[in-house]
């Protein structure tokens, strides 16, 4: 999928998680930390500034390449301790009131929402094509055995972008109807929960639906299309 998807899924997995965990973090907090975490794994694109031997094509280090550590539970780990890193660098104080969370539930559930992030880009992914990265390395670097994907031609249009960024936008707007009209965001939990698993529904059927790429195209053309499109563009190293 693609870096537009990650962000969107990722926000709308944010919102649907919040009413569980409200007790202990906000919901803008929420649906930005999912986010934030469904986005960092593709932050391994910088790859392409070393020119086409970094790139998925012809990975040749599984630690910066793109579908190597990264894209990995090692990678979803690496992310989320970075993010408590960060929380007790920057947000954790010795003073706490009486109405705070235990600080222990709170690093479990910035923990989580980071870990169900990673996840959620991780089994987006295997919904990709077989071709160009001959699977992935999902438990990297314990382990270099390769998973292959669902897709076998990575079909893929943007009828997904649009239906989840048109969803994520109508949970966002309702958000910020229902602040400006003071109205409890609780009273709009379930009508998001329920927007948040039909975008979800509607994007499985179609991806169970979808005819893959034209015959006439055939597989091993298409891919030899899609990476010699992918190489024209990058710098040689």
């Amino acid at each position: 999928m693609t870096v537009v998807d990650h962000a969107f899924t990722g926000g709308l997995l944010g919102f649907a998680l919040h009413p569980f965990i409200r007790k202990y973090i906000s919901k803008p907090k929420a649906m930005f930390l999912v986010m934030l975490a469904a986005l960092l794994p593709d932050i391994d694109y910088i790859t392409r500034l070393f020119g086409t031997g970094y790139y998925y094509n012809a990975v040749n280090n599984l630690y910066v390449s793109h579908r190597g550590f990264l894209h990995s539970a090692g990678g979803i780990l690496f992310f989320a301790a970075g993010a408590l890193f960060f929380y007790f660098l920057f947000c954790w104080t010795w003073k706490k009131r009486e109405e705070d969370p235990p600080t222990l539930l709170k690093v479990i559930v910035i923990a989580g929402l980071f870990i169900a992030g990673g996840t959620l880009h991780l089994f987006e992914d295997i919904l990709g094509p077989n071709g160009p990265w001959g699977g992935l390395f999902l438990f990297f670097p314990f382990s270099e055995a390769k998973y292959l994907g669902f897709n076998l031609y990575g079909w893929y249009d943007f009828f997904l972008i649009y239906l989840f960024t048109g969803a994520f936008l109508t949970a966002v707007m309702l958000y910020i109807i229902a602040y400006l009209s003071r109205i409890p965001s609780e009273k709009l939990d379930r009508i998001i929960l329920v927007l948040v698993a039909g975008t979800f529904t509607v994007a499985a059927f179609h991806l169970w639906m979808s005819p893959g790429y034209p015959e006439e195209l055939g597989f091993k053309n298409a891919e030899q299309v899609w990476k010699a499109h992918q190489l024209s563009i990058l710098p040689e190293i």
